[in-house]
């Protein structure tokens, strides 16, 4: 008896002292980020279960995550990462409208680094005599389900010239994948539409909503939950997709909403393959090789960034902040190429340049 005594004791003071430790770090978290106006990517989300894109970003919203440096992240009032816009587009402007997930969004980078705004720019210098407009319709998380869902419920709304959609290998694979707690309680369910294959689904947020909402008021758990997400991300294994693999048929239903929806309203329509990290030393593998169907296959114009990245690696500055999401550097990259292409391709208001190495098509 007394030796169950002991041991009952011993547990009793095993877990009061875990628990003193787990208090006094969930204290010590409130110190050190009180007045802080730090929080997750996910502050920005808005469920949206009256939409079919599911959800969105909050109009007006705005967050700073201290991981990503200095960069504030501001949502203007129609609820997209970009100035104030006109939904009428301006008389004479060149109007693109340019969908996708946190890279286009600029995840760790400023608004004027993303590849939307550098797009502009780099279209602008190419069409000198008319006003050029990109806007940023890129929300964190996005896939191209949502994508095409958003495009095809608001898109007539601002006059496009132009539906440029830019893709990154994550859209093959689980779109729950780099959602936090704090995400996934302000997002909420995700149908089995939106998943390429919903065969591989993540199982890292199968808690019950009243647990989640537990963790996301405790510090401690938050960052748990980070560290727990950070490690995830640097084990990611990229998807290797087959020509028969129900993912990449998905992709290519996806992209076909987005060009028939593109041709219902007289605008061009452009797919934009981003590379990762790895690719840039390594094989050019199924993926643009696939995209190169796909985009014959829909009579539409790819523009694969690879041999633009592989090129720009040999200068001092980085492309990548992690495994896809580009630096400045690749934003300017990509803007670059994807608005040179674009004018060979005949999809811009001016003649090819003499850089085309072929005719548009």
């Amino acid at each position: 008896m007394r030796a169950t005594s002991r041991r009952l004791l011993r547990a009793v003071l095993a877990l009061a002292g875990a628990g003193a430790g787990l208090l006094a770090a969930e204290l010590a978290l409130r110190a050190v980020q009180s007045g802080s106006p730090a929080s997750s990517p996910s502050r920005l989300h808005l469920a949206r279960p009256d939409r079919p894109w599911i959800y969105g970003l909050r109009p007006g919203a705005s967050a700073w995550i201290p991981a990503m440096g200095e960069v504030i992240y501001r949502v203007n009032a129609e609820g997209f990462r970009d100035r104030v816009r006109s939904r009428a587009r301006p008389a004479q402007a060149f109007r693109m409208l340019v969908l996708g997930d946190s890279i286009a969004f600029g995840y760790g980078v400023e608004l004027r680094d993303a590849f939307p705004a550098q797009l502009q720019a780099h279209v602008q210098s190419l069409v000198p005599g008319r006003a050029v407009e990109a806007l940023n319709f890129g929300v964190s998380g996005y896939n191209p389900y949502t994508e095409a869902a958003l495009l095809e419920d608001v898109g007539a709304d601002w006059q496009p010239n132009l539906v440029v959609a830019q893709f990154a290998i994550n859209d093959l694979g689980d779109p729950t994948l780099g959602f936090d707690v704090q995400t996934r309680l302000a997002v909420g369910e995700i149908p089995e539409a939106a998943y390429p294959d919903p065969r591989v689904r993540g199982d890292r947020f199968a808690l019950p909503r009243p647990l989640l909402r537990a963790c996301d008021r405790l510090r401690l758990c938050r960052a748990l939950d980070g560290l727990v997400g950070a490690r995830a991300l640097s084990r990611y294994r990229v998807p290797r997709p087959s020509p028969d693999d129900p993912a990449w048929h998905w992709l290519e239903a996806q992209y076909a909403r987005m060009a028939r929806f593109a041709a219902a309203q007289g605008a061009g329509f452009a797919i934009v393959v981003f590379p990762w990290l790895e690719q840039i030393g390594g094989a050019d593998g199924p993926v643009p090789e696939g995209f190169r169907a796909l985009g014959e296959r829909l009579g539409v114009e790819v523009v694969d960034l690879l041999p633009a990245f592989r090129s720009a690696s040999g200068l001092a500055s980085p492309l990548f902040l992690d495994i896809w999401h580009p630096t400045p550097l690749g934003h300017r990259v990509a803007g670059r190429e994807t608005a040179e292409a674009l004018a060979c391709a005949g999809l811009l208001p001016a003649p090819p340049p003499a850089s085309c190495s072929r005719g548009p098509g």
